[in-house]
């Protein structure tokens, strides 16, 4: 589970909203194995999942995760970023506007991506490649597999 872990050692230190998952739909139900594999052309697997993570694996070092929740609280991105930024210091973030949402990767050198996507003011929806390659080449992978999740996840207000 190394996305889950890389995003829970950058959380900000300060006390933490309570969160929970973003809805009832399980997170492999946003996105399937099969096309989680049709995207990335490997025989991926549907492997750990729980009431707010899926992920796929092939060999146990090419992942994709799913991650989404929902925050009781505000989320103060800028805030999230710079807890990022200072995290990975190695890592490059860079804007996804086309995605319709407050959107950025936080690229990884020598492991992969992840795309961090904001719903609203409470939600999100966290898409890693890791183990695939650089990040500009899993990118729109990543891309293509949070489209495909946003499209099953209800809107918010």
């Amino acid at each position: 589970m190394i996305p889950a872990l890389l995003f829970l050692a950058a959380s900000t230190p300060l006390p933490k909203p309570v969160t929970k998952p973003l809805v009832t739909l399980s997170p492999c139900g946003l996105v399937t194995a099969a096309e989680v594999r049709q995207i990335f052309k490997r025989p991926f697997v549907k492997g750990n999942e729980d009431a707010s993570a899926c992920e796929f694996s092939v060999l146990e070092q090419q992942v994709v995760a799913i991650k989404m929740q929902h925050s009781t609280s505000k989320i103060d991105v800028e805030a999230e970023m710079i807890t990022l930024r200072k995290a990975f210091p190695d890592a490059r973030m860079r804007d996804a506007n086309d995605l319709g949402n407050r959107a950025f990767f936080l690229d990884l050198p020598g492991i992969g991506t992840q795309l961090f996507i904001i719903r609203g003011d409470h939600d999100f929806l966290m898409v890693s490649v890791m183990g695939l390659g650089e990040a500009k080449r899993v990118a729109p992978g990543a891309k293509l597999v949070a489209r495909k999740a946003l499209e099953r996840l209800p809107t918010v207000q």
